[in-house]
Order: structure tokens, then C-alpha cells, then sequence
């Protein structure tokens, strides 16, 4: 079986080993001690970014995750940032080292990279800065294969509104994939801005004839309303699925329905994801099994034998990955 971990974020993913020897190294044991002691996952980030002080670091770290993971195939998230008082592309080419690298020494292994623009920090100039510096790097190095939309859905929001439109927008229009975190919080904000980029979405579509399928993903799509999940019917849009992180958020009751199975029944339509192993405490195998678990193989392969199931749903979440 192909094991695929569509959403990897860098900081939430590096193993406490990595992290104990990088906070020896930039004598910050404190923080560590910290992290281990922290109960909130959210705050956990907090102490990972005080450890994690250098590029170098930052190739490491990257190195660890492809190394620990025992996914097949992955795309590994990063908010390019200044560290060591380096521009965000000296950022962007040492996450790159780090996938050159992994991938080098990891031969059963393909990881990488997606460049996550902050809706909660970035502006709008910002996030197409990041944008055409993804798109630069795919086509150089080939190790970045998207975009992601992120940050912090209970903050407030620099890019919501008109200028999130736009950049939904703007990077639709590029040769780059686009993987969208939607639908984390049942607010007003949240329905619009997931609503703004559904239109971009159908427009594009429209309009250009633009491939869908392969280029977008969703990720998370917890709330949702019943014209939202039209669209996203209708488009055949893949939503990637955590569903560790979502039973710890209480975004999924235990003993009740995922919330995907109004919207998606079948496997066909869903990818696994390990959102923040370090955090949530999973792996990418895990995270599949229990994907698997809630959805159904699609009515017209039951003649199939699993075997034979399991290839054709593979070969679709191949095609998914950027």
C-alpha cells in the first residue's frame, strides 16, 4: 500500500530527538524542556521557533522529517520567514537543501515542498511575493510544487476578503498547486473567505477551462454549508483529511460521522494527511488507516479485489500530489 501524507507542516512534524540536539547546539535547553512540558499544541510552536534559529537548522529539520515519516509520498508545508537575519529566500533555498537532500538519501521516499503564505500575517503583496518565488523554485529545482494557505484561524486576518480573492486569483493562474486550508472555524469570516475562494475556483474553471484536478486541494473543509459542498461537488475538488488532529480539535466526535461524509463517501475524493505529528501524535500510516476506515471503495470497483482497489485509489492520490 502507498502511504501518502499530503499535509506535512515543517515546524509540527520534526522529531524531539532533532529538536533536544538543535536546542543543545543553540543552547536553548530551556525551551525544550518548555516544549515537552506543554500540554496546548498551539503554544508548542512557540518553543520549536525559538529552537529552530538558523537556516542550517531549517535544512536539518527538513532532513528529520523526510527521514522519520513513514509516508511514501509527501509534500512538506513552510512559511518562508527572515532567520539569522537572511532574506525569506535564503529561507525558501535551505528548506530546498533539505529536500535535495532527503530525497537523495532516501531513495524509497519523494518528498516535497510548499510555500505557506500566512493569512494571518501576510498582505497581499506578501503572499504573491511568495507566490513567484514558489513558482521560480519549481521550475529551477523542481522541489517546490505549491502554495499554501495557512495560519492562525482564530486570529485576526491581513489577507481575507477582496485581497484573498485576488491572491486566489493570482496564483490560480500560475503553474503551481494550490493547497488551502478552509472551514477550521464555524465563524462569518471563515464562510466568506472559503466562499471567495470556491468563486475564484469556479471562474477559473470557467473561464480559462483551467485544470481542477491535480492543481487544488482543500484542506481540512470541516464547516461547510450545503451550497459550499455543491461547488466543491461539482468541481471535484480532493479535501485532505487529519483525522488525529480533527478528533483532538473536536472537530470529530468520537463514535460520530466525519464531517467529509456529507460532502464525500468514497476514498476516491481524499487524501490522508499527518497534520503536526509532533503535536497530535500520529503517523502517516495511522492517519490512512483511519481515512480508509470511513470511507468506502466506490460502488463501481467492489468487483475488484482490495488489492486491486487499493492501486486504483492509490493511482488517484498520486495524481492529487502536486
Amino acid at each position: 500500500m502507498t502511504i501518502f501524507n499530503a499535509h506535512v507542516h515543517l515546524n509540527g512534524a520534526i522529531s524531539l530527538e532533532y529538536l533536544e540536539k538543535t536546542a543543545t547546539k543553540n543552547k536553548c535547553l530551556d525551551e525544550y524542556q518548555a516544549l515537552i512540558s506543554e500540554q496546548d499544541p498551539w503554544k508548542k510552536f512557540g518553543f520549536i521557533h525559538k529552537i529552530i534559529q538558523t537556516t542550517e537548522d531549517i535544512t536539518n529539520a527538513t532532513i528529520d522529517v523526510v527521514e522519520k515519516s513513514n509516508a511514501d509520498i509527501m509534500e512538506i508545508r513552510t512559511t518562508p520567514k527572515p532567520i539569522e537575519n537572511q532574506s525569506i529566500e535564503e529561507y525558501v533555498k535551505a528548506f530546498i537543501k533539505g529536500l535535495v537532500t532527503a530525497n537523495d538519501s532516501f531513495k524509497n521516499k519523494k518528498a516535497r515542498g510548499l510555500l505557506s503564505i500566512d493569512r494571518s500575517r501576510h498582505s497581499l503583496e506578501e503572499a504573491k511575493r511568495i507566490i513567484d518565488i514558489a513558482l521560480e523554485e519549481k521550475l529551477s529545482s523542481g522541489m517546490i510544487v505549491g502554495i499554501d494557505l495557512s495560519g492562525n484561524y482564530l486570529a485576526k486576518r491581513t489577507l481575507t476578503g477582496d485581497d484573498l480573492y485576488t491572491v486566489i486569483q493570482y496564483a490560480l493562474n500560475k503553474d503551481i498547486g494550490l493547497a488551502l486550508h478552509v472551514g477550521e472555524v464555524d465563524s462569518e469570516i471563515e464562510q466568506q473567505d472559503f466562499d471567495l475562494i470556491l468563486k475564484a475556483m469556479t471562474e477559473y474553471k470557467d473561464k480559462t477551462k483551467g485544470k481542477i484536478y491535480g492543481k487544488i486541494r482543500l484542506g481540512h473543509a470541516i464547516y461547510r454549508t450545503p451550497a459550499q459542498d455543491v461547488i466543491i461537488k461539482k468541481l471535484k475538488i480532493p479535501i485532505e483529511i487529519c483525522p488525529s488532529c480533527h478528533q483532538q480539535l473536536g472537530w470529530w466526535i468520537k463514535d460520530k460521522p466525519h464531517p467529509i461524509l456529507s460532502l464525500y463517501q468514497h476514498r476516491s475524493r481524499v487524501i490522508a494527511g499527518t497534520d503536526d505529528d509532533l503535536l497530535f501524535g500520529c503517523n502517516a500510516k495511522e492517519e490512512q488507516r483511519k481515512l480508509d476506515e470511513m470511507l468506502k471503495p466506490s460502488d463501481k470497483y467492489t468487483h475488484l479485489t482490495e488489492d486491486e482497489q487499493e492501486n486504483i485509489v492509490a493511482n488517484k492520490r498520486k495524481r492529487y500530489m502536486f
